[in-house]
């Protein structure tokens, strides 16, 4: 059994909430110890929740009363094998208050038990707590109502990897942990975890994994490099989220329905209020979905580094319009889905990268357009590239590339040219870098003339499934 103490910050107001709680299972504990005590271990769960039900100022939940039954049976059960006698508050602290070292106030204040969950690996772990080991934090749920976010002191690698695993563990419900919190620790209580096949995988050299980010689309790829420039593709697809940003577009137009309807501004504002706090967290809890479904791909496909584009996007006005600023500013929750790929990649020991994204899309499309894969998955192609020669320089340090980021474009330039051509335009002499050719593509835009490669323009997706179940409004797109 694997204990760990840990400080904890929280309002003054949140810790009343705490004590409160500690002080009702404490009178809960005492008096199922004493009917022990009187009736022997013998005495039934059944019984005792009977006589607690007579109880006045009573008001802890089924399972905080199931957690004082186990607490209190594990206090007897000490007793009668040590053939002891119980000190609620402990030994030392008694003497303490004898020996007058400690105030009468005091004495009642520390003799307080810790609160005391008990864990169930079905509940994910314990049904009153949900760990957040990413953002240092843990979520204490005492009822429908009252949620309490404790926030941890920075952890140390070791422990944090520890955590992480623990967390992994309880969300796929295949470890209990056993919760305990005061005034000023938490203790977090499980087995010790083993060398188990979920956070052990083998690893295949020089497979990657990258994806290219954006509002409505998430396009994947997982190569095999040979060397810098030649590659296998193992697997390739887009994930679209477009269903639900366009569902929650459209939501919108439903106050003006409503108003046609004459429905009365306040039953028109709780309507909508209701319709729109569901489509969010609808998307969260899709987006949640979509991080472990790459997960999965990921971890299926044994590979040995994982990347993203590192994007660091700042509210502000874009200048194409209203609802590409909504998109791009409140709606996308790239934050949400990286920290959620991230808590699980760190389970299976698999590095995930964050790589300078810079003309990736222009790149992607021209240079791997014989391919005929939408824009999303060629972008992810030109960003796995990165990656690859990135490890290859400062990680496994086995090569000493001078480009990274951006290729030869000298080497590629007979490629966009009957790429660009394709699409019927000819690539000006006068262009002799990737910056040139970016700005230029500003030109091909206002001729109305499309360098990306769109869906309908690809081949067949190998196949399209909905996410999960057919409720989901998330699609998944699979070409190889």
């Amino acid at each position: 059994m694997i204990a760990i103490k840990l400080p904890y910050q929280t309002s003054q107001e949140d810790k009343n909430i705490i004590f409160k709680y500690q002080k009702n299972q404490n009178n809960i504990i005492k008096f199922i110890f004493n009917r022990f005590k009187d009736a022997g271990a013998e005495v039934s769960g059944i019984e005792i929740r009977k006589q607690i039900k007579d109880l006045n100022n009573i008001f802890i939940d089924s399972w905080m009363i199931e957690s004082s039954i186990f607490k209190a049976r594990e206090l007897f059960s000490s007793s009668k094998e040590n053939n002891s006698k119980v000190i609620f508050g402990g030994r030392k602290l008694f003497l303490q208050r004898c020996q007058n070292k400690i105030t009468k106030q005091e004495f009642q204040f520390k003799k307080i038990s810790p609160l005391y969950l008990v864990g169930e690996r079905l509940q994910k772990g314990n049904r009153k707590v949900a760990l957040d080991i990413k953002n240092n934090k843990i979520l204490l749920k005492f009822n429908r109502e009252t949620h309490i976010e404790l926030t941890l002191p920075n952890l140390k690698k070791n422990l944090k990897q520890k955590l992480f695993r623990l967390e992994e563990l309880m969300n796929k419900k295949l470890i209990p942990m056993t919760f305990s919190i005061n005034q000023e620790f938490l203790y977090l209580s499980f087995e010790e975890i083993q060398n188990s096949d979920i956070i052990k995988i083998s690893k295949k050299q020089n497979r990657i994994m990258a994806l290219d980010l954006n509002p409505n689309f998430i396009g994947f790829s997982i190569l095999d490099w040979v060397n810098e420039e030649k590659f296998n593709i193992v697997k390739t697809g887009m994930i679209s989220v477009k269903e639900i940003n366009d569902k929650e577009f459209n939501i919108k137009n439903l106050k003006y329905e409503l108003k046609k309807q004459e429905v009365s501004g306040e039953a028109r504002k709780q309507i909508f209020n209701k319709k729109y706090s569901h489509i969010k967290n609808k998307r969260k809890h899709e987006i949640v979905e979509v991080a472990k479904q790459l997960y999965n791909i990921a971890k299926s496909h044994n590979i040995e580094y994982f990347s993203i584009e590192e994007l660091n996007i700042k509210p502000r006005d874009n200048q194409k319009g209203r609802r590409y600023n909504r998109l791009i500013n409140n709606n996308w929750n790239r934050n949400l889905l990286e920290q959620q790929l991230e808590k699980r990649l760190k389970i299976i020991d698999i590095k995930m990268l964050r790589i300078l994204p810079q003309y990736s899309s222009v790149i992607g499309n021209l240079v791997y357009r014989n391919l005929r894969l939408p824009d999303p998955i060629l972008s992810s192609i030109e960003i796995n590239r990165r990656t690859f020669k990135f490890v290859g320089k400062f990680i496994k340090k086995v090569n000493s590339y001078d480009r990274i980021v951006l290729p030869s474009f000298k080497s590629l330039r007979k490629i966009v040219s009957i790429s660009l051509e394709e699409i019927g335009y000819k690539l000006k002499s006068t262009i002799l870098n990737w910056k040139d050719l970016n700005d230029w593509m500003k030109e091909i835009k206002t001729l109305n003339l499309r360098y990306r490669v769109s869906l309908a323009e690809a081949k067949p997706p190998a196949s399209v499934l909905s996410l999960k179940s057919s409720k989901s409004l998330v699609k998944v797109f699979e070409f190889c």
